[in-house]
């Protein structure tokens, strides 16, 4: 399961290639940018001037009606515990923001690339996936200070397979008594040797067998 950090670094990488910039160049950091929108040092105005582009995301889980689906099991272990492990599908979703003279441009040239296939590999090494049904960018020009700044959101959703384990253990015996086993003033024999399974105990070992 990706950590959020995670997250940020695989999208920021594919994006950077998805726009044709060297992920080596100190620039591109402030050409790509994963943080919100800075300011200057009155807070009135975008650091960064009208005339240049950039791009901001988020990333952020998704609730969607796949990602609420689990699916659960056992496996043997070491004799003594199984692994229980859920599996399902996580969502993410993806916002960029783009500034600048090009940021229709931007946004239309990330939706056409998120199914090239080299970027679907560097996502996939991640273990993510697009999903396929992207909107069309949104032209949403914002007034700052007076002045119109060229502004396009685009929006894409990532599915993530997931799969959690962890070790438990199996129930070995369970104490049973039959009544009518005793008799007055003598114990009789008892029912210790018995051992009935538990519904738990035989659907585990269903699930195992």
């Amino acid at each position: 399961m990706l950590k959020l950090t995670e997250l940020e670094n695989a999208v920021w990488c594919a994006t950077v290639h998805m726009l044709g910039l060297d992920p080596d160049n100190p620039a591109t950091q402030d050409r790509v940018r994963i943080s919100w929108p800075t300011y200057n040092e009155s807070g009135s105005a975008p650091g960064w001037s009208r005339e240049e582009d950039v791009c901001f995301f988020r990333a952020a889980p998704k609730d969607d009606p796949i990602s609420r689906q689990r699916d659960t099991g056992y496996r043997p272990a070491d004799g003594v515990s199984a692994i229980f492990s859920t599996s399902y599908i996580r969502v993410h979703e993806v916002a960029w923001i783009f500034y600048g003279p090009n940021s229709c441009d931007d946004a239309e040239t990330v939706r056409l690339m998120l199914l090239h296939p080299d970027v679907r590999y560097m996502l996939a090494r991640s273990g993510l996936y697009p999903v396929p049904n992207f909107a069309a960018p949104k032209r949403a020009p914002e007034l700052i200070e007076g002045a119109w700044w060229e502004r396009a959101d685009f929006t894409a959703a990532f599915h993530e397979a997931v799969r959690v384990e962890s070790e438990v253990g199996l129930i070995e015996s369970v104490p049973v008594h039959v009544p009518g086993s005793e008799t007055d003033g003598d114990a009789g024999d008892s029912a210790s040797g018995i051992h009935i399974l538990t519904e738990t105990e035989d659907r585990i070992i269903d699930t195992l067998s």
